[in-house]
């Protein structure tokens, strides 16, 4: 791996650690990307990046801790970088910072490299990147209706290396690819705009033939919504019955549940004095909320910025609050072990708690019949009919019964534990599937969970995008089932633009 030439500017780091008596993390990145842009039908724009730099967290015996990061990973601006960060180290405590020795009871990880099978950027000619960026722009071009098409092929080459004091030298990689097209219709009124994209570890995920068609299915899927619902009428602010595509229950998984986990979220409705509340009961029988890397995902990562192996975390087991989200410097505050769930996008970050692949997945999922990725619909009007959830006057009562698709994104405040997500299109289904004005969808964290009902079809796990806590980005992905069926609540508002 690329980030093995570092070993001279590792020896410098910890040496110079020893010298101090500071403990050292050091974490080099060498992060190479390629980004292609595709419009009216030909090559637009072709950039290349690279960024290789290595941040430093050095901490006291007493347990202070001081970070400094440098992109000149020389030996002797490595030595540097312990300094300054041991220096903020020892001037934390003389200001009475927090404490915290949990970094001196890690297990040994010994000295390894990660293996990984994913094509390296100067595996992919640009010519194989740019036919495949274009075959699927093209593809988009045809479409009815005519869209002006922009299509971006984004491929990122990451490697880490992560050493430190007790011998732990880990490297491992990165990498994610991500196709995206961004569709517009000229309209009368305004502008129709919808998007549609696929991801992955490396180009495969773009090019295969299988992914391609899986694009194809998206955007029309996307387009289809868009203008539908372009010009139909709101939804009055309420409280309904449901049902989710997957890569808003992603969004729902990710902002209502996930940051609540996180251990350095300690006011979160989730916590009690400063603890997570394992063992309370926070949703329905038979709903679990997993986090963890899954292989050949988006955002894949199965080491932590630490260096230790991150597994699979259950969040919520069967409606029960059983685990957290927790890094090295404040799992044990939060009550939980550590995950090696810390995670930073750069060198110059200091790391903290993240998820990674978020999904929500529901015991007896309901049969679903067509795409899973992609539903339409009537397909979703005819699983929720034959599973006796919609009745042919709308919901079991006669109720409205809407389907929200397309993530247009989400927010919530992990510390209040409300949210609000935006969705790209809705259909009444219970109206027969009459297009209603794209909504937002909003509630509270604590309460979501208790009105899923039921998950309908496999599970989709490829709803990819950027987690910006604290305004620092990392990739991330997740999903559930192909819809996730909500009951009507008061806690849960349906209504309003996006």
């Amino acid at each position: 791996m690329r980030v093995a030439r570092f070993d001279a500017a590792v020896a410098a780091g910890l040496d110079a650690a020893r010298r101090q008596r500071l403990f050292a993390i050091l974490r080099f990145q060498d992060r190479r990307e390629r980004r292609l842009l595709a419009a009216d039908g030909a090559v637009d724009r072709a950039v290349s990046t690279t960024s290789v730099g290595v941040g430093v967290h050095a901490l006291t015996t007493d347990g202070w801790a001081g970070f400094a990061s440098t992109d000149d990973c020389a030996p002797s601006a490595v030595a540097r970088a312990v300094e300054r960060a041991g220096a903020l180290a020892r001037a934390a405590g003389v200001r009475g910072a927090l404490a915290n020795r949990a970094v001196f009871g890690l297990p040994d990880e010994g000295s390894r490299t990660v293996p990984h099978d994913y094509a390296r950027l100067h595996d992919v000619s640009i010519q194989h990147q740019t036919d495949a960026l274009l075959a699927a722009h093209e593809a988009a071009r045809a479409l009815p209706d005519a869209p002006s098409v922009r299509t971006t092929h984004v491929l990122v080459d990451e490697q880490w290396r992560v050493a430190r004091s007790d011998g732990t030298d880990v490297s491992f990689a990165t990498p994610r690819a991500r196709a995206r097209h961004a569709l517009t219709v000229r309209r009368a009124a305004r502008p129709v705009s919808a998007s549609a994209s696929i991801s992955g570890a490396d180009v495969s995920a773009l090019a295969a033939t299988d992914r391609l068609a899986a694009l194809d299915r998206r955007t029309r899927h996307a387009l289809r919504g868009a203008l539908d619902t372009h010009d139909a009428p709101s939804i009055a602010p309420g409280s309904y019955r449901v049902a989710l595509d997957y890569a808003l229950a992603k969004g729902l998984a990710h902002e209502a549940i996930g940051h609540l986990c996180e251990s350095d979220v300690d006011t979160s409705p989730f916590f009690r004095d400063g603890r997570l509340a394992l063992g309370d009961e926070i949703g329905a029988f038979g709903v679990s909320v997993i986090d963890g890397p899954v292989r050949g995902d988006y955002a894949f990562q199965d080491v932590s910025a630490n260096g230790m192996a991150r597994g699979n975390v259950a969040l919520v087991e069967r409606g029960v609050l059983v685990g957290g989200l927790a890094d090295l410097f404040s799992a044990e505050a939060a009550g939980i072990p550590l995950s090696g769930a810390c995670r930073a996008g750069s060198f110059r970050e200091r790391p903290v708690p993240r998820m990674t692949n978020v999904r929500i997945v529901v015991a007896g999922a309901l049969p679903l019949a067509g795409s899973a990725d992609a539903v339409e619909p009537e397909d979703a009007a005819d699983a929720l009919r034959r599973a006796g959830l919609l009745g042919r006057d709308g919901g079991e009562d006669g109720a409205p019964f809407l389907y929200l698709t397309g993530y247009r994104g989400g927010q919530a405040d992990p510390r209040r534990g409300d949210f609000v997500l935006s969705a790209a299109a809705a259909y009444d289904l219970g109206d027969g599937g009459a297009p209603r004005r794209a909504p937002t969808l909003s509630g509270l964290a604590g309460r979501v969970l208790r009105a899923v009902r039921a998950g309908v079809g496999p599970l989709q796990l490829d709803a990819a995008g950027s987690c910006g806590k604290d305004g620092r980005a990392v990739s991330s992905s997740g999903g559930s089932h192909a819809l996730l069926v909500l009951d009507a609540g008061p806690d849960l508002i349906v209504g309003g633009a996006p």
